[in-house]
């Protein structure tokens, strides 16, 4: 656990490094530095938390679907250590798939997992939009201001839901868990790009690949972008379902969740989805009576 801890913020460190560049040179309208934004604090706690709260639990349920995954093909537990430890990587697919995607040059499942792994997020992303998980969700749109620093506010079961549902979905198909291993970091690191405060639209290639101000606008407060660009990598899968907004040289007015109140405090933001599924209990049983 210490040497995750450390590593968290060593890597924290670097990408503070990284991002403090990036966004500098930023032409962003308003743009006001992580450092000097007054919830900064909510924004570091969340990022103290993850590595103890958010990567512990999703780690934990991972694992478990792994163990389901082997006991149900008749093996054991000791059998998946071993041929591990003897370099090879079992299949745990249930479509039969396994044998056709290992075949596959490991560049080749990367790529298709990625692929894979971005149409399942941008569905999952869109079901987080709708009752009755928006809750959880609204937590992430919670901060007024986008940049690298509040991409990190996600709500753990937020998370946990996605993270499982992706790597539960590439496994059950029969790709190389390497695949999961490699498509993972590199998604976390491309949200944090994502989020960060810059105007990079990718030009051309704008409905391809997703960029900062096609995130910026997923959130946007301004009505006529709500509901829109849900991919986190290839912007098509939006472009493909009428869900694409990207105005050429305009920014959106304002950033949030203009309808849901989110409090602002760390804490506050970690129960609001229990709080806000009581309330609404309440009000259903006081509509009833």
């Amino acid at each position: 656990m210490v040497a995750s801890v450390v590593g968290f913020l060593v890597g924290f460190l670097v990408l503070s490094a990284i991002f403090v560049v990036v966004e500098r040179w930023s032409r962003t309208p308003g743009r006001v530095p992580w450092w000097r934004r007054p919830d900064r604090g909510t924004d570091f706690a969340w990022w103290a938390a993850t590595p103890l709260l958010t990567r512990a639990t999703t780690f934990v349920a991972l694992a478990a679907v792994v163990v389901v995954l082997v006991v149900t093909s008749g093996r054991s537990v000791a059998d998946l250590r071993a041929e591990i430890a003897a370099g090879r990587f079992p299949d745990l697919g249930v479509l039969g798939l396994g044998p056709v995607l290992r075949a596959w040059p490991l560049a080749v499942q990367v790529l298709v997992g990625l692929l894979f792994v971005d149409l399942l997020g941008y569905g999952l992303h869109r079901a987080f939009h709708r009752r009755p998980l928006w809750p959880l969700h609204a937590v992430h749109h919670s901060s007024p201001r986008l940049d690298w620093l509040s991409s990190i506010r996600v709500h753990p079961l937020n998370q946990v839901l996605t993270k499982v549902a992706e790597g539960s979905t590439l496994l059950l198909a029969g790709f190389d868990p390497r695949v999961f291993a490699i498509v993972t970091p590199f998604l976390t690191f491309y949200a944090l790009l994502l989020h960060a405060d810059v105007p990079w639209t990718f030009g051309p290639l704008r409905r391809v690949i997703a960029s900062p101000m096609f995130h910026r606008w997923h959130h946007a407060a301004d009505r006529e972008a709500w509901d829109k660009n849900f991919a986190g990598l290839f912007a098509f899968w939006d472009v493909l379902f009428r869900t694409y907004h990207l105005p050429v040289g305009t920014f959106p007015r304002a950033l949030g969740a203009p309808t849901e109140p989110v409090p602002g405090r760390f804490l506050a933001q970690l129960l609001y989805p229990f709080r806000r599924a009581k309330a609404g209990e309440r009000l259903a049983r006081d509509a009833a009576a």
